[in-house]
């Protein structure tokens, strides 16, 4: 029988979900030029890199959780990764 609060009884699930995960992580990935400006042209990664220090300002100064920051910067780079050439 399964128990739900015994984190060992999925043991046998682990090869599964390892293999989706990576597959998940595969999908959601950003073009490796995505900053290039062959790319787009709207944002450089001096600039990207300056918004990113100024948002972990902010995070640090309002205490925020960590999960704000990276959703955040994921939501910067998924928005430039679509920007090809606007």
């Amino acid at each position: 029988m399964l128990e739900i609060r015994n984190p060992q009884s999925v043991i046998e699930f682990i090869p599964e979900i390892v293999a989706n995960m990576q597959l998940e992580e595969v999908r959601h990935m950003y073009p490796a030029s995505f900053l290039d400006k062959d790319f787009q042209d709207q944002i450089s990664d001096k600039y990207r890199q300056y918004l990113v220090d100024w948002l972990a300002e902010l995070h640090y100064k309002f205490k925020m959780w960590p999960e704000t920051l990276y959703v955040t910067v994921g939501i910067i780079d998924k928005t430039l990764a679509s920007w090809k050439n606007f």
